[in-house]
């Protein structure tokens, strides 16, 4: 008995000791990769992040790496669509949902006429996308974000601003959202906020959505 116990814990002494053989390997090659591209070796960065996708083609921390190299190096039609694939091959990972949320706030501070580089690299990155990736990955942010009300109103006002299309179908939405918070906590500030002076406006304006005047 007591050794089919020493055989299980060698082997999981064994797999954790892989894991993080395998975890230095995958950093030493993205560090490389980074330092490459930080010297203006940009052919060279490319290399050793291409290496390190080729052996760990399934892992996260790579995948993310290379995202952060094709921004870094302005290709951001590439970084686009890599990021359309990270949204659907690693939904759960936190680093990839910041991420987003730094873009969404980066186009939103760039219609209000911000210009720090960073933020507008973000938002041409947005930009590079179709019109159904922003979309797709708006809505999904927004339902990563559904639990705080007003946070997902917000990600929602962003959708229509940005597509007038999207208008009828999100209005209500964030209109029924509001109102269950509202019947919930009917002194929330912030709620009432969000109704009346951001989400109202926005779908008012669109002139998608017929608001009856009262009698």
């Amino acid at each position: 008995m007591s050794t089919k116990k020493d055989v299980g814990s060698l082997q999981r002494q064994n797999k954790s000791q892989q894991q993080g053989q395998q975890e230095k390997s995958e950093n030493w090659l993205i560090e490389k990769s980074l330092q490459c591209l930080a010297d203006g070796k940009a052919h060279e960065a490319r290399a050793w992040i291409l290496t390190a996708k080729s052996l760990y083609p399934k892992d996260f921390k790579v995948q993310h790496g290379l995202l952060q190299m094709q921004i870094t190096a302005g290709q951001l039609q590439d970084a686009a669509v890599l990021l359309s694939a990270l949204m659907d091959d690693f939904p759960k990972e936190r680093l990839l949902w910041e991420f987003v949320e730094e873009m969404m706030n980066a186009v939103e501070s760039v219609r209000q006429s911000t210009s720090l580089e960073q933020v507008a690299t973000l938002a041409s990155l947005f930009g590079e996308m179709d019109d159904q990736q922003q979309k797709k990955l708006i809505m999904r942010f927004a339902e990563h974000v559904r639990s705080d009300t007003p946070h997902y109103c917000r990600v929602l006002m962003l959708l229509m601003r940005l597509h007038p299309d999207t208008v009828q179908s999100c209005a209500m939405q964030a209109i029924s959202s509001l109102a269950e918070s509202l019947s919930s906590s009917p002194t929330s500030c912030e709620a009432w906020r969000t109704l009346v002076i951001d989400l109202l406006p926005t779908v008012l304006s669109s002139r998608q959505v017929h608001v009856a005047s009262p009698a």
